[in-house]
């Protein structure tokens, strides 16, 4: 009897690491894929950032022409 005991509880372990293991794997494939969106998402911002400095400094330079109205605007 002692040797079904060993080996029902053997039969759970396997049962219960079969069940844990992919579930330990989905969390980790979870996380990475958070951690990597995360990541597009700052670039994502900084280059927004960057278009917006960018636009701002554009239309700086054209008031400057435009501000001058009696000089002609440069070809």
């Amino acid at each position: 009897m002692n040797k079904v005991n060993v080996a029902a509880f053997l039969m759970a372990l396997l049962v219960v690491g079969a069940i844990a293991a992919p579930r330990k794997v989905l969390e980790t494939t979870e996380a990475s894929e958070a951690a990597a969106s995360s990541e597009q998402h700052q670039r994502i911002l900084a280059e927004l950032e960057e278009v917006s400095a960018l636009r701002e400094r554009m239309l700086q330079e054209a008031e400057t022409y435009t501000s001058g109205a009696s000089a002609p605007a440069p070809a």
